[in-house]
């Protein structure tokens, strides 16, 4: 066997051990094992059981290697079991730890719309209805109409 071919069967060797390498520790050290919730806001949340329900109910995929774990779906679950909070960012700490930064969404505008008062946030998500509503310097500002 000539030398090239030597160094040609060498180098793939090596190659194919690195990539298998990269394969397990991606697999086992990147796997996704905690979710942390830090709070941007004050917030009437406790955090510490935040973090737990968060674990246990919204859709975050635990074992699952962390390069793979779906960001828009993991928001989306958040803000579907907590309408209140707004997720504003989700950081990933290497190896297998997510941090999920939450703020508490605040009551901005309110519109009436069928006889309800609906109060929105500035993205103009809906936080709750009520049958009345006062206007005062401390709650949603009443938009009485809109036109185009």
């Amino acid at each position: 066997m000539s030398k090239k071919k030597k160094v040609l069967i060498i180098a793939l060797a090596v190659l194919l051990t690195l990539i298998v390498l990269a394969i397990v520790l991606m697999f086992t050290t990147f796997s996704l094992k905690k979710l942390e919730v830090e709070f941007e806001t004050t917030t009437s949340y406790d955090s510490t059981l935040l973090q737990e329900e968060i674990s246990q109910n919204a859709d975050v995929e635990f074992g699952k290697s962390i390069f793979f774990v779906n960001r828009s779906k993991t928001i989306e679950s958040v803000e579907q079991q907590y309408p209140n909070l707004k997720v504003i960012n989700i950081e990933y700490k290497f190896p297998n730890k997510m941090i999920v930064h939450l703020a508490q969404r605040q009551e901005l505008f309110a519109f009436l719309k069928d006889g309800k008062y609906l109060i929105t946030d500035e993205d103009l998500k809906v936080l709750y209805i009520q049958d009345s509503f006062q206007s005062n310097q401390n709650n949603a500002i009443l938009v009485n109409q809109l036109t185009p």
